[in-house]
């Protein structure tokens, strides 16, 4: 798997705890965890990592678990059982072997030759 992968995943886990806060504002979970973690991380940044424009730090997790009132255990064990991370993770498979299929139709597609 590629980094990519992990950091949607970590990305999950900053939504799962910011849902499990019962804040719905990106903004003000930011600062929830920026107060957990001595001023960071901005608004701006916060909406980064959910975007996925850029990776989530390692502390950012662990902040963000804090910052829900769970351990970082807790937060990782049940997200991992949600139904909505399942359905995500088939969701993004689905996507990727959409794509892959689409890929090789057109690999196949530009191969043949027409018959005579």
């Amino acid at each position: 798997m590629d980094q990519d992968h992990y950091n949607r995943r970590a990305v999950e886990l900053l939504k799962h705890a910011q849902r499990h806060a019962g804040i719905r504002s990106a903004n003000a979970f930011a600062r929830r965890i920026a107060d957990v973690a001595d001023g960071s991380p901005s608004g701006s940044a916060y909406r980064r990592w959910l975007n996925g424009d850029a990776v989530v730090p390692a502390w950012a997790i662990s902040a963000a678990a804090e910052a829900a009132g769970v351990s970082l255990a807790e937060l990782v064990g049940t997200q991992a059982q949600s139904p909505d991370h399942r359905i995500d993770d088939l969701y993004e498979l689905y996507s990727q072997l959409t794509a892959d299929v689409r890929d090789l139709q057109q690999r196949l597609g530009t191969a043949r030759t027409p018959r005579q």
